[in-house]
């Protein structure tokens, strides 16, 4: 049975929607964008992905976007590293 999900108005959800029993597996599969808007019809989320299993992240090896839909335009960006760790 299907769970029900409740999402804020004016989010975005980066999902991976492909039921594995592990996330090493899940490394690869596609992410899906739920996009729940706000009252203006705009939406924001953001996205971090690291390999889960070193330290490398604090070198820079990571995936870091924002997604923003405003005016029925879907806009991603990638965030810049910020020094500090």
């Amino acid at each position: 049975p299907r769970e029900s999900v409740y999402q804020r108005g004016g989010s975005i959800v980066p999902r991976k929607d492909r039921i594995r029993r592990s996330s090493s597996i899940m490394a690869k599969d596609p992410i899906s964008l739920t996009v729940a808007l706000d009252k203006d019809g705009n939406a924001f989320g953001e996205l971090y992905i690291d390999d889960g299993s070193s330290f490398e992240f604090m070198n820079g090896v990571y995936v870091h976007t924002t997604f923003s839909l405003s005016e029925n335009v879907l806009k991603s960006s990638r965030v810049e590293r910020k020094f500090g760790f």
